[in-house]
């Protein structure tokens, strides 16, 4: 298997691709943890994450973890044994967070930990009047908490199982990555999605003891929790591991593709980048490769398209002429062989995944699209632990989670809370609707992508209608002079006749599988919310007021895409024709 934990031979691009497309373990834990168990606590953590490594071997490993006293250091700890990348969430500054620990021993551990991690300062909580600190320390736990769970793939519960109504304690935590809500932080009903399945639910339970607790009781196991309850097996479960599976092809698509990528991204931030710009970068890196990926498996798939539909055509046309001419033997094998041919052709796109991979790489370019002028501009949703993944397709296909997911990694580090100008609002508004004049942005993009599918869809029905009616006119010639011709000329109308229609319905065929009609509509209907948006953004200066248009326009693409997705997952490459 290939080792893709170095792909380019370029540091930054190594360094951004495993920040990008990897596992990320949160960690939630007690702070109380009974010193009795501490080695056999260690070496339950040691076989999760080691089994988790060599299960998912092209996959690197992140580790949120907030560095707490107890269990928190201790995972973290035996992370960085296994050569784990630690990052490390500070719900509050760190001169703060230090004043909280127990003695100068603590602080001096916690110093040498994060020394070796990146750090994430969160941003102040909300502090709504009539709140004594205590309370507000309790919210910041509280987002620390939804931070972890929000960017993480599994979290690490090291836990005693027991419920809590502690806010931004470990319960707490652990109910909300299964649940999606936090009781007095983060109320169900304030949930993006108050129906839509939560795929990010998966918890590795370890039970442990606290100092006070009876350790006669539950002996320490770790078992995967989720929604639907336990998992005894060792294994991650399946709907769960296709995730992984997912992001370890994209990895090895990017790797496949990384000269040709390396043409397309710009100069990339070095370590000494301030925080802001790389950033961006990040997000604007992926972005670039994931928008080379669809257009090289759009090309294939169009290709693939192509190739089939123009064979059908010449099997047509051998079928016909060997019906009207029986003595052109050769038009038989041709036949099979053209079948053949389009049939391998089918079966090569389904096992490469073409039509699956071009539709997923579109939506994770779409959805890193409006994160990328989100960030650029300032835009927050209601919550600054909210983005463009908590929205993207989670109500329409369960399929695109590992989508969801690559997004939650690449965002981890982003600046928080974001301090933009109104330059940067205008940068964005410049780069992302664009102009009408020069073309440029998606207002451009969309007004000439719907000019081109409308030319298309033209062409189509003028073919259609051409066959029409020089079969009609043959026909009639046929009825007319047909018993003054010779039996090969006759034939040769016949023929043609029969040609005709065939032409026509494939390419009608063609059409409909790369739904120009309706591609037309969203084409023409994108255009316009760009239009109406550009209008707005001129209508006003307050930057206020345009990330709210903004945030506005960013939902609206992600939703569009989402129509635009669902109708292309109806017609795939291999449900062609050719298929058994």
């Amino acid at each position: 298997m290939t080792d893709l934990a170095t792909v380019f031979g370029d540091p930054q691009m190594d360094e951004l691709l495993a920040e990008s497309v990897c596992i990320t373990v949160g960690v939630t834990a007690h702070r109380d943890l009974s010193a009795l168990d501490q080695q056999s606590l260690r070496a339950e953590v040691r076989k999760f994450l080691s089994r988790l490594q060599n299960d998912n071997p092209d996959l690197p490993m992140k580790m949120l973890n907030p560095l707490a006293e107890g269990g928190d250091r201790l995972v973290a700890e035996v992370a960085l044994e296994l050569g784990v990348n630690l990052v490390v969430p500070l719900p509050m500054p760190a001169h703060e967070y230090e004043a909280e620990f127990a003695d100068a021993d603590s602080v001096a551990h916690f110093r040498s930990l994060i020394d070796l991690a990146k750090v994430v300062q969160l941003p102040p909580v909300d502090a709504d009047g009539g709140l004594t600190l205590r309370d507000l320390r309790k919210r910041q736990y509280a987002q620390l908490g939804v931070f972890i769970s929000s960017h993480s793939q599994i979290l690490l519960a090291l836990w005693d199982g027991l419920p809590s109504d502690k806010l931004g304690g470990t319960a707490s935590v652990v109910h909300f990555h299964i649940n999606d809500d936090m009781p007095g932080y983060l109320e169900l009903q304030d949930t993006a999605h108050l129906l839509a399945d939560n795929e990010n639910d998966l918890v590795y339970h370890i039970v442990c003891p606290r100092e006070t607790y009876d350790t006669s009781q539950t002996p320490l196991t770790g078992r995967w929790l989720t929604h639907s309850g336990y998992h005894d097996d060792k294994a991650v479960p399946d709907d769960y591991q296709s995730v992984f599976t997912n992001m370890i092809a994209f990895r090895h698509d990017i790797h496949r593709h990384r000269n040709s990528i390396a043409e397309v991204v710009g100069e990339l931030p070095g370590s000494e980048s301030p925080h802001r710009e790389r950033d961006q970068r990040t997000i604007e890196w992926l972005l670039d490769c994931t928008d080379h990926l669809a257009v090289h498996y759009g090309t294939q798939v169009v290709s693939g398209l192509r190739t089939t539909y123009f064979a059908a055509v010449l099997m047509g046309l051998c079928f016909i002429l060997y019906s009207e001419f029986s003595e052109l033997s050769f038009l038989l094998p041709a036949f099979i062989v053209l079948f053949g041919l389009a049939y391998l052709h089918n079966r090569l796109a389904e096992s490469r995944e073409w039509h699956r991979k071009y539709l997923d790489y579109r939506a994770l370019a779409e959805g890193l699209r409006v994160q990328r002028y989100w960030t650029m501009a300032g835009v927050e949703g209601p919550s600054n632990t909210a983005y463009a993944y908590d929205n993207i397709l989670q109500k329409q296909d369960v399929e695109l989670v590992w989508i969801r997911h690559v997004m939650r990694n690449a965002l981890v580090h982003r600046e928080r809370p974001l301090r933009r100008t109104d330059e940067d609002v205008e940068m964005a508004i410049k780069d992302w609707i664009g102009s009408e004049e020069t073309g440029e942005g998606q207002l451009g993009y969309y007004q000439r992508k719907a000019a081109e599918r409308a030319l298309q869809f033209q062409r189509t029905n003028r073919l259609g209608t051409l066959c029409l009616w020089v079969g009609m006119s043959t026909a009639v010639a046929l009825l007319l002079i047909g018993g003054g011709l010779s039996d090969f000329w006759f034939n040769i109308l016949l023929a043609f006749m029969g040609i005709l229609p065939l032409i026509a319905g494939v390419r009608e065929a063609y059409a409909f599988k790369k739904a120009d009609r309706e591609l037309v509509k969203q084409y023409q209907f994108m255009a316009q919310t760009f239009a109406r948006a550009q209008k707005k953004l001129a209508d006003t200066s307050d930057s206020h007021a345009r990330r709210k248009i903004l945030y506005a326009l960013g939902h609206a693409c992600l939703e569009e895409h989402a129509e635009w997705l669902l109708m292309q997952r109806e017609r795939p490459l291999e449900h062609s024709g050719l298929q058994t």
